[in-house]
């Protein structure tokens, strides 16, 4: 599998058969080669504009004496926060590389700099809902009950409760009585 910078140039549905009966190839059509798409791929690139710069990751099949072209994933430039310099617009990379940065020597030759990181989401407060709290009740009853050993009693059992639900609440593992 590689990944390539591609030029989105459209989607098309074609109708085929086959012994199990009709179906629809979906394609993905980059750098003047119609790549075979899985549906949910299909219906992303659909909203992407024409002309559109990408990363994709393809991968070619031989198939008796057909080669199938496939795409597993598109990341649009703009979204993967990638300013490429003009030297990689039409470079293929190998799976796996991090297009963060241009070679050493072109990032001296050209003049590009890599666009500073975008800053992090901080996560938010989360506040347990009544729905939360009662999936936490149902899930920790189920729970101490599978705990539940010959010999223990209804005390243990409620006891594993309160642990449980405090450890769904707070993420810690120290109970508290209260």
């Amino acid at each position: 599998m590689t990944t390539t910078l591609l030029t989105l140039e459209g989607v098309n549905t074609r109708q085929a058969n086959s012994a199990r009966g009709p179906f629809t190839i979906y394609e993905v059509v980059a750098g003047g080669v119609a790549y075979r798409a899985r549906k949910d791929l299909f219906d992303m690139a659909s909203t992407i504009p024409v002309g559109t710069q990408l990363y994709a990751e393809t991968r070619q099949e031989q198939k008796g004496e057909w080669l199938n072209h496939y795409i597993d994933s598109i990341v649009q430039m703009a979204q993967a926060g990638i300013v490429a310099p003009p030297q990689l617009q039409a470079a293929t990379y190998q799976a796996g590389y991090q297009p963060s940065a241009p070679p050493a020597q072109n990032a001296q030759t050209s003049g590009w700099q890599q666009p500073p990181n975008p800053p992090v989401p901080q996560p938010q407060a989360f506040t347990p809902t009544d729905k939360d709290r009662t999936i936490w009740r149902q899930t920790a009853t189920k729970v101490a009950a599978d705990l539940m050993t010959p010999g223990d009693s209804q005390d243990d059992f409620w006891s594993n409760v309160d642990r449980l639900i405090w450890f769904y609440e707070t993420g810690q593992h120290d109970f508290q009585d209260v």
